[in-house]
Order: C-alpha cells, then sequence, then structure tokens
C-alpha cells in the first residue's frame, strides 16, 4: 500500500468521524490492512480518547480545518486544549456542549488559540446547569477571560432584563489562572497536568511582552497513559523533556515555504523579516516532529496545527514524510473531528 493510498483512506475515513487507536496507528504505519469501527460521538463513558476539534493553524478562516483545539476526554471529565474560532461548533459536531467541559487549557496567546473562548463562555453562561468550569493558561489568561465576561455580560444583562435566561451569569460561571512558572497545574485525581515554558517566543528587550508573555505545552498524565501536547513551539530541549516516554505526542508542524507566502501583503521589509524568523524558528517543520519524537521516545506522534492547511491541500503525505526520516514510529496526520482512543485504565 502506498503512502498516498494509505493518506487518501486515513483521509476519507476520518471524514466518518473515526476513531483511531495506538495499535491502529502502528498498522497504518507499517500499511498493513486494517477495520475500522465507528463510534458513537458524544458520550463521556466511551472510553478515555482525544478528539481533534480544529487542526488548522494561524489566522486563516477554512472550511476543512478548524482553528487549533482538541478535547481530552479522561474517566468521563473534558478538558479542552486551546480554543480558536470554531471550537462551538466542532464540538458541537463532536456530540458535546459547552456545558459539559470541565477544564480549558490555553496555551499561548495567539489568538489562532482563543479567539472561540468566549463563544464557549457565552453557550456555557445560558445553561442553568453549567457548573463553574476553570481556564488555564499563560499570563494574560486571567486578563482575557475578564475581558471576555465584560463583553459578554452586555448581552446576558439585556436577556437577564427580559427574563430570558436563567443560566450563571458569565462572571460567576468562568474561574481563571494564569500559568506564571513551568509544573504541575492541576492533579485532580483524573489527571495531573504539567506545563513547561516551550520556544514559541521570543521578544527583544523593552517590548510590552518581554519578560511577562510565555507559551507552553502540556503534559497530561492519565491511567490510560501520557500525552504531551506541544503547542506552538519550536525545537526545545524543555519540551523534549517534557514529552519524554509519552504515549501520544500532539505536536503542531508547519511547511515553512507554504507558511512565508501566507504573509500579509503590504508588509514591510522589516516586519517581513520578523515574520520569517517567528516561523522558522518558533515553530515544527516535520523533519523537527520526528528528531523531538525519536529524542523523547514517544510511541506515538498525531499532527496538529496545519501550516499553511489549506484547503486546495489534498493530502498530508508531505509532512508525514518529513516525520518519518527521523521517526520510525506510527504517525497520523490529523483533521478535524478524528478521535484516537487510548488504553484501558491501567
Amino acid at each position: 500500500m502506498t503512502s498516498r493510498t494509505t493518506s487518501s483512506i486515513i483521509r476519507n475515513l476520518c471524514r466518518g468521524g473515526v476513531m483511531f487507536s495506538i495499535a491502529l496507528l502502528a498498522a497504518i504505519s507499517m500499511a498493513s490492512p486494517v477495520v475500522l469501527a465507528q463510534t458513537a460521538p458524544g458520550a463521556r463513558d466511551s472510553g478515555d480518547r482525544l478528539i481533534l476539534l480544529g487542526t488548522g493553524g494561524g489566522p486563516l478562516i477554512r472550511e476543512k480545518r478548524s482553528q487549533p483545539s482538541s478535547l481530552l476526554i479522561v474517566e468521563g471529565k473534558l478538558y479542552l486544549i486551546d480554543a480558536g474560532v470554531g471550537t462551538v461548533e466542532r464540538l458541537v459536531k463532536a456530540g458535546f456542549q459547552p456545558e459539559d467541559i470541565d477544564s480549558v487549557f490555553l496555551t499561548h496567546q495567539h489568538m489562532d488559540h482563543t479567539g472561540g473562548l468566549a463563544d464557549v463562555m457565552q453557550f456555557r453562561s445560558l445553561t442553568p446547569s453549567a457548573k463553574p468550569f476553570r481556564v488555564y493558561g499563560p499570563p494574560g489568561t486571567v486578563q482575557l477571560v475578564q475581558a471576555a465576561q465584560s463583553y459578554l455580560g452586555i448581552s446576558q444583562r439585556v436577556f437577564a432584563s427580559e427574563g430570558l435566561v436563567q443560566g450563571p451569569s458569565p462572571t460567576t460561571a468562568t474561574l481563571s489562572k494564569d500559568i506564571v512558572a513551568d509544573g504541575i497545574v492541576l492533579d485532580d485525581g483524573v489527571v495531573r497536568v504539567v506545563a513547561g515554558e516551550n520556544s514559541h517566543y521570543r521578544f527583544k528587550a523593552g517590548t510590552p511582552s518581554s519578560g511577562v508573555d510565555k507559551s507552553y505545552a502540556y503534559r497530561f498524565e492519565t491511567r490510560s497513559g501520557t500525552i504531551t501536547f506541544t503547542g506552538d513551539s519550536g525545537p526545545s530541549a524543555a519540551l523534549e523533556n517534557l514529552a519524554s516516554g509519552s504515549d501520544v505526542l500532539v505536536s503542531e508542524v508547519i511547511d515553512i515555504d507554504g507558511a512565508l507566502r501566507m504573509a500579509p501583503l503590504g508588509l514591510s521589509a522589516t516586519a517581513r523579516k520578523q515574520f520569517a524568523i517567528h516561523m522558522g524558528k518558533g515553530h515544527l517543520t516535520p523533519e523537527e516532529v520526528g528528531k523531538l519524537a525519536t529524542k523523547s521516545r514517544v510511541k506515538s506522534v498525531v499532527l496538529t496545527h496545519f501550516v499553511p492547511g489549506r484547503d486546495t491541500e489534498h493530502d498530508a503525505d508531505a509532512y508525514v514524510t518529513g516525520v518519518r526520516r527521523y521517526y520510525t514510529g506510527p504517525v497520523l496526520a490529523g483533521e478535524d473531528l478524528v478521535e484516537i482512543p487510548l488504553a484501558a485504565p491501567r
């Protein structure tokens, strides 16, 4: 079976919301015939699993790939990692509602990772039974949530004055916490979440973000296995350590040449140079993903946050091929709404 044939099969199956297991990823990696079974969406008790809600990186609006967002379901609890524009729509297509989410983890404050957070918050606030949930993220998260609460509070006031809503106020429905250092962020008895600063940002001294803003990767340790999300990051020894021995590495991936063609029109020569530096050093090419996966001894790789990831890209062969130059384990080129079951609790 050729790489292109395998990629086409995966792509067609992904559109049906098929669930992939780690064993299946290994089978696909070896180009072996496999049988896939579709499962009913939206069930908390259907086992621990990862659902890729949005797999397109950068401030582009696409039909096939929503902006970055992933849903990790562990022992019936829902953890949302990033919330780009389109998160709510993809969440509903996966069979869940905003009020089902227990916690949100933002990797960094770029708008393609946060632009859909207010949507999640507003629809929760219209549900009387919605319990407060917490949003974790790097510095700026508390400010971001407070700004969203203020924005949504106007509509909530109007609805409430007409007696049309009975849900909790956005001000009380969402709690937030800034993560200011590496280490354990959450340990709720179901998951232990460890944050590690990555190398996505490079601020010049004296800029407003210098010494303030951070970009994080997250390691989720569960009884079903360990899943590490790179977030947006360039090559990083700290990221290698954080991902060490993970069962699943969920990694961003970027085609540098394609990304540079995305540069906004009208940029000055200086701004274009900074854009090129950011794309080249603050992101992971397929080859760098492969090196990271090998150095970290991860068991499988799931690619997301595709850049350019345009609708005109017909398959992800080039991304996968680049990873496999340096990594021999199973690699899955993710698409929106792909579900990946984790192992049974140990």
